[in-house]
């Protein structure tokens, strides 16, 4: 008896780990580092070993994020939320994670322009404090285990792919 009841239990602990029914880390808690950048106009990718700086997140379980890059070498912090995605044009698209940066850090951090306003980028290509608009930033997490950052349009500049550390 003792013989069979190990032998069905090594035989459910063997279907258990079966491949089926698998599916992708949901969670986007950890560490996200920049892999490359994607021209939206040529397709053209360029290797993150191949920019001048680094750039990073970290979102935090509790809903709150730290943003680094090493040319503006300051961190950014705020808060975020995640959206379940839901669109039939990109099945791929798990989740949108919405960053809203902490408006006291960036008047601390930023530069502001003649009328006050924060300036959230400068004419580098590429650099970025928020690459957005209105102090937030979108992320898209993709079931392939990638987090991207389209800016302020798909179209018009550079996707930014992230991959966890």
């Amino acid at each position: 008896m003792k013989k069979l009841f190990l032998l069905s239990m090594a035989t459910l602990l063997l279907a258990a780990c079966s491949d089926e029914g698998i599916t992708p880390q949901t969670s986007v808690v950890g560490n996200w580092e920049l892999v490359e950048v994607r021209s939206s106009w040529t397709n053209e990718v360029t290797p993150s070993s191949a920019l001048p700086y680094s750039n990073s997140y970290e979102l935090k379980a509790d809903g709150t994020f730290v943003k680094f890059n090493t040319h503006f070498g300051h961190d950014l912090t705020g808060t975020y939320e995640e959206e379940i995605a839901e669109f039939e044009e990109n099945p791929d698209l798990m989740k949108i994670i919405i960053l809203t940066f902490d408006r006291v850090t960036l008047e601390e951090t930023l530069e502001t322009d003649e009328a006050g306003n924060l300036i959230t980028w400068n004419s580098d290509p590429h650099y970025f404090h928020i690459y957005s608009h209105d102090e937030k930033e979108n992320l898209l997490f993709q079931s392939n285990g990638t987090i991207t950052n389209s800016g302020r349009g798909i179209m018009d500049g550079p996707m930014y792919v992230y991959h966890r550390k």
